[in-house]
């Protein structure tokens, strides 16, 4: 009896200790494919970067008690990797937006492969088909860079969509409405929006995975 009692006990804390987590993590929309997109950040400057973390002993061992769907809105995974991006010194600051895909493991095939960002009023900014993923075991880590100015509006709308089975259509399936990290930033003149941007990736898989 002690020990059930003990058990049900640091079930109950990992739950409150999840549901905490799970206030504070970035919105995330469940795809038609059934894997979960959620926006990590949203980026304005030079120099951009996104890295997951390790687990903490106590995340490990709480994954292997938590549903499956509970571990991938709270963004855990056995294994960390990165992606970054930078301008060339001296060049006009750019937004980019970082993605995390959980996939539970399973083969997902209709990721999203565009996003828009549009303004408050729902007017397309710019577009992109997205920088270098890192591939972790269940979690794809994405950089979407951003080349075009878009200043002045508070929240940004951003649209993931992608080609239909007739290869020219396309279907949205996910979006958000975020702060603008751009919000009261000068605005800034892109004279090249085919410049260089430095981008890379890097992943290490725990011994074991979940």
């Amino acid at each position: 009896m002690k020990r059930a009692a003990a058990i049900i006990t640091l079930v109950g804390v990992i739950l409150l200790l999840a549901l905490t987590v799970i206030h504070r993590f970035p919105p995330s929309r469940r795809l038609p494919d059934g894997s979960l997109l959620a926006i990590a950040e949203v980026s304005y400057g030079l120099k951009h970067a996104y890295t997951i973390s390790s687990l903490k002993p106590w995340q490990t061992s709480a994954m292997h008690y938590l549903p499956l769907a509970l571990v991938e809105k709270l963004g855990w995974t056995a294994s960390t990797g990165s992606v970054w991006s930078n301008a060339d010194p001296g060049d006009a600051p750019f937004l980019v937006v970082h993605t995390l895909l959980q996939t539970g493991g399973a083969d997902r095939s209709s990721p999203p492969d565009q996003l828009d960002v549009c303004d408050e009023a729902g007017n397309i900014r710019d577009s992109s088909s997205g920088g270098l993923t890192a591939s972790l075991r269940d979690t794809a880590v994405r950089c979407w860079p951003m080349m075009k100015p878009i200043g002045g509006a508070k929240r940004l709308i951003l649209r993931f969509s992608r080609l239909a089975a007739d290869g020219q259509t396309r279907v949205v399936v996910a979006e958000f409405n975020v702060p603008s990290p751009m919000f009261q930033e000068p605005e800034v003149t892109v004279t090249n929006p085919w410049r260089h941007i430095a981008i890379g990736t890097s992943v290490e898989f725990a011994p074991t995975g979940f």
